[in-house]
C-alpha cells in the first residue's frame, strides 16, 4: 500500500470530523514526526508547514480491525468461517484479509452509509451491533482511503471485479447454469426458483437467464453465491464452501431444506462447466471490463 502524503489541514479537517485532535487520525493513528514540537511537520520550528505521512491501512490496522473482528466474528464463528471470510484476527493478515471482499464490503469507499460493512454492522445481519461510535471510527477510515486513493493509492482491481468482466452471457445460456439451479430442488422447499427467484438471501436462481447473469455479473453479493475467493484472495473459484453448507443445513443455514451437492449433480456440472470457459477467457485475455 502505497503512503497517503496530504497537507496537514486537510488531516486536521480529517480528525476533527471525527472528533479527535489535530496530529491524529481517529483517537489513535498517530501522524505526527516525532520531531518534539508536536506540530507535524518534521522540522522542529512548530510551525505546522509541513506535509504529514500515514497510511489508510494503519487507519484500519489500530482502530478498526478490533470492531470488525467484535462485530462481524463475535465468538470466530461468523466471517472468520463463513463465506465471506473477511476477518482475520490475525494484526499482520487482517487489512488484506478484509479488503479480498472489498467490492462487496466498502466498494470505493465513497458511499459510507449504504455499504453493506455498515449497514450489515447496524443490526440488519444477525443483529450485528456497530455503535454510533463504531460507524463515526469506520468513517474516518473510509475519508483515509478515500484521500490515498486520490493521491496515487492502490486502486487496482479485484479478482471477483476481473472475474465479473470475464463472465459470457453466451457461455451462461449454453451451460445452462440458470435452469440448473433454478429447478434444482431443495427437500421440502420445493426449488430454488420458489424462494429466490429475485435474489432472496443473496442468492439469484430463476429460469430468466439474462436477469440472473445481469445481477450476478453486477452485484458482487449476488456473485459470492457462486464464486469466492481461495484462500490466499488471489484467485476465483466456485463456491462449493457454501453450497455445502446449505445443501447439509449446516450453520447458519439450518432451516433450508437439505440439496444434493455431488460431483456429478447436473446444477453443479453446469456451473463447472461455465466456470472453465470463464477461466479459459481470463487466460486468454479475453475478458471485457469489470462489471462492478
Amino acid at each position: 500500500m502505497k503512503k497517503l502524503t496530504t497537507l496537514l489541514a486537510a488531516l486536521s479537517a480529517l480528525a476533527l470530523a471525527a472528533g479527535c485532535g489535530v496530529g491524529t487520525i481517529d483517537n489513535g493513528v498517530e501522524v505526527g514526526d516525532g520531531d518534539g514540537d508536536g506540530d507535524g511537520d518534521g522540522d522542529g520550528d512548530g510551525d505546522g508547514d509541513g506535509d504529514v505521512e500515514t497510511t489508510a491501512q494503519a487507519v484500519f490496522e489500530q482502530n478498526v480491525r478490533g470492531l470488525v473482528v467484535a462485530t462481524c466474528d463475535p465468538g470466530g464463528a461468523c466471517h472468520s468461517t463463513q463465506d465471506p471470510a473477511f476477518v482475520n484476527a490475525e494484526p499482520t493478515q487482517a487489512y488484506a484479509a478484509f479488503m479480498t471482499y472489498k467490492d462487496l464490503l466498502v466498494g470505493d469507499f465513497s458511499n459510507v452509509a449504504t455499504s453493506k460493512l455498515i449497514t450489515n454492522g447496524q443490526g440488519s445481519h444477525y443483529n450485528a451491533t456497530f455503535t454510533t461510535e463504531d460507524v463515526s471510527v469506520i468513517t474516518s477510515w473510509y475519508q483515509a482511503e478515500r484521500l490515498e486513493l486520490e493521491n496515487g493509492g492502490d486502486d487496482s482491481t479485484s479478482p471477483l471485479a476481473t472475474w465479473s468482466g470475464c463472465m459470457d452471457l453466451t457461455d451462461w445460456q449454453n451451460t445452462q447454469v440458470s435452469e440448473e439451479w433454478a429447478d434444482k430442488n431443495a427437500n421440502g422447499q420445493g426449488d430454488c426458483d420458489a424462494c429466490h427467484n429475485l435474489g432472496a438471501d443473496g442468492f439469484f436462481a430463476s429460469n430468466d437467464e439474462v436477469r440472473v447473469f445481469e445481477n450476478v455479473t453486477t452485484n458482487p453479493g449476488f456473485m459470492l453465491a457462486y464464486f469466492t475467493m481461495n484462500e490466499a484472495g488471489t484467485e476465483v473459484m466456485i463456491n462449493y464452501p457454501r453450497f455445502g453448507k446449505v445443501g447439509t443445513r449446516t450453520a447458519p443455514h439450518q432451516e433450508h431444506g437439505p440439496f444434493d451437492t455431488d460431483p456429478d449433480d447436473q446444477a453443479v456440472l453446469a456451473l463447472e462447466e461455465f466456470y472453465t470457459l470463464t477461466a479459459n477467457r481470463l487466460t486468454a485475455g479475453n475478458c471485457g471490463p469489470p462489471r462492478f
